[in-house]
């Protein structure tokens, strides 16, 4: 589970630095509901949050396997914690969106 959520979170995160902007929406399907909030490639915060997506995803990711393929405690811990950072990263992303609005 944690090696797709880090798949899921490297792939969504490249996606938006080549579009060039991270959109926040209100709503229960992919592409409707009213937007809530843009970060664009000219904002501040852009590079940083989206560098942190991409590490946070490569993090998931290799220490999922790494703990897979030893099952090292630390490894396993690794694993966990990069889960838990996921959860941060996505906060600061949702109230950076939603404090610069549209």
């Amino acid at each position: 589970i944690i090696f797709a959520l880090g798949l899921a979170a490297l792939v969504v995160s490249i996606y938006w630095f080549y579009s060039g902007e991270i959109v926040m929406r209100n709503g229960d399907d992919h592409g409707s509901g009213e937007v809530t909030g843009v970060i664009e490639r000219g904002s501040a915060m852009f590079y940083p949050l989206t560098t942190a997506w991409i590490l946070v995803g490569l993090t998931m990711c290799s220490a999922s396997l790494v703990a897979l393929g030893t099952s090292h405690p630390t490894s396993v811990k690794v694993s966990g914690y990069s889960a838990l950072g996921i959860l941060v990263v996505g906060l600061a992303t949702a109230i950076t969106a939603m404090s610069i609005g549209t």
